[in-house]
């Protein structure tokens, strides 16, 4: 079929946008995705920014061409010499505003033809993608990770980066030292530690906590108590990281809450936040961070000293080795993770011993990446 011409605002571009495209560049043998400015509208991002991200997110597909245009979209068409526009429907509002558009349309350009496409993501719309953000809400299943990190960026003022590693990697220690560096150049940085919102799930002070302890104890018996009837965390490491299963009835049943809190802890936060987990590839959770993660490497003789010093023993160590990813096959997850979703990087770090050169390189490429929105 002919060539045919997509306008929209792109503020931002969701999954919504998404499906309208990719069923429409079926159709039409080019497409044209045309970010427009309506100096009705304040926008978030400015018509540069709006392009460069559409760019980015549609940059493998061969017929889709992305241009920015300012005025009158009877005027694109008649300059690319293109009479078919592509809307997309959400609802029967969008309908009647589309049946207003279309008539408007045909006063500049009576050869112009809608082609119009039903969204089956009819629940996603820009506006109600940046309130939910806004708001301390989950929008990876509506907008490219891409879109998501550009969005804390700019209504946030919030750049997020995983630190992952094994247990004893020396994840708290990178997240100290990363902190101060970035706080001694006036960079606003803080960390927050998955494992001690855990804890703080297990202390069971709400309705819903007590719940859960409720459950941990129907599966694991009151035997991981302590004296005072609280659960006893080393005691119920201990029957968790004894069996892969167990651990993954508590990880899931612990999880959800350990992510409530999280968003609960940004909702005030601005700056470089570090959010530590040894998790975030096993249960996929990096999209939080947008794929962005340091990935720590460390031998295990120098992870079983610093665990013997917590005091763990050489059994209770070898359990949790075993019940976890190694090195390699934490990057080789995040790696799909981010091939996947087009969006990411990995910046390994050695931590037997903390070089402060490669400390200072690492804080270079943070400051790199908090200054560019996508």
């Amino acid at each position: 079929m002919p060539n045919a011409i997509y306008p929209l605002s792109a503020d931002p571009i969701t999954n919504g946008h998404l499906d309208v495209i990719f069923r429409a560049r079926k159709i039409f043998d080019n497409l044209i995705v045309a970010v427009g400015n309506n100096y009705a509208k304040n926008y978030t991002f400015s018509l540069l920014e709006r392009k460069e991200m559409v760019k980015r997110v549609l940059k493998n597909f061969s017929n889709i061409r992305v241009i920015g245009f300012e005025g009158l979209l009877t005027d694109l068409t008649k300059q690319e010499n293109i009479n078919f526009i592509v809307r997309g429907f959400r609802n029967s509002n969008d309908y009647l505003h589309e049946l207003n558009l279309y008539q408007n349309y045909l006063s500049q350009n009576p050869d112009l033809e809608f082609i119009n496409l039903f969204s089956s993501n009819n629940f996603i719309s820009s506006t109600a993608v940046k309130e939910m953000i806004i708001a301390g809400g989950e929008i990876h299943q509506s907008v490219g990770i891409l879109v998501k990190s550009a969005l804390e960026k700019k209504l946030k003022k919030q750049v997020l980066i995983g630190i992952s590693g094994g247990v004893g990697a020396g994840k708290s220690t990178v997240a100290r030292i990363l902190v101060q560096e970035l706080q001694a150049k006036n960079i606003p940085a803080q960390s927050i530690d998955l494992d001690i919102l855990g804890h703080e799930v297990l202390e069971a002070k709400t309705p819903i906590e007590l719940e859960v302890k409720q459950k941990i104890l129907a599966k694991f018996g009151s035997s991981i108590l302590d004296n005072n009837q609280n659960i006893d965390r080393s005691k119920l490491a201990q029957k968790s990281f004894s069996d892969k299963q167990n651990l993954k009835f508590l990880t899931d049943l612990i999880h959800p809450l350990v992510l409530l809190k999280l968003r609960q802890k940004l909702q005030n936060k601005t700056g470089v936040i570090f959010v530590e987990s040894g998790i975030w590839e096993e249960y996929e959770l990096s999209y939080i961070c947008n794929h962005t993660m340091i990935l720590l490497e460390s031998s295990p003789q120098k992870v079983s000293q610093r665990l013997l010093k917590k005091g763990l023993g050489l059994a209770d160590i070898e359990q949790r080795l075993v019940n976890q990813l190694d090195y390699n096959g934490k990057k080789s997850t995040l790696q799909n993770l981010i091939q996947k979703d087009d969006y990411g990087t990995i910046w390994d770090l050695k931590t037997d011993q903390i070089d402060q050169q490669e400390i200072q390189n690492l804080i270079q490429k943070i400051i790199q990446y908090t200054q560019n929105y996508v």
